[in-house]
C-alpha cells in the first residue's frame, strides 16, 4: 500500500488555499457593500466617523491577511452606515417638531 500522506497533505493545502481565497473574496464584497452604504450616508450629510474608522480597520485587516476579521469589521461598518441613514431619514421629518415656529 503506497503512502498516502503526501497526497492527503497536498489536498488539505489546496482546500485551505481555496477557503482562504473565498474568505478574501467575501471580505472584499463586505467592504465594498459597507463603503457603498457609507457613501450613501455621506450624501445625506449624516456620515459617522466611527463608520470610516471601521472601514479603514477592515481594509487593514484584509491587507494583513485577516479576512475573517475584515469581514466582521466591514459588517460593523455597514451596520453603522445603515443606522446613520436611518437617522437621516428620521431627521428629515422630526426636525419640524423641534422648530420654534412649528414649521410643517
Amino acid at each position: 500500500m503506497p503512502n498516502l500522506m503526501p497526497i492527503l497533505g497536498l489536498c488539505l493545502v489546496m482546500l485551505a488555499a481555496s477557503a482562504s481565497a473565498q474568505d478574501q473574496a467575501a471580505a472584499t464584497r463586505a467592504i465594498d457593500l459597507a463603503q457603498s452604504r457609507y457613501e450613501q450616508s455621506q450624501a445625506l450629510g449624516f456620515a459617522w466617523v466611527a463608520t470610516a474608522q471601521r472601514l479603514r480597520a477592515a481594509r487593514e485587516a484584509l491587507a494583513g491577511g485577516q479576512a475573517q476579521q475584515a469581514a466582521e469589521l466591514a459588517g460593523q461598518a455597514q451596520s453603522l452606515a445603515d443606522a446613520s441613514i436611518a437617522q437621516a431619514e428620521r431627521e428629515s421629518v422630526d426636525w419640524r417638531t423641534r422648530s420654534p415656529m412649528g414649521v410643517r
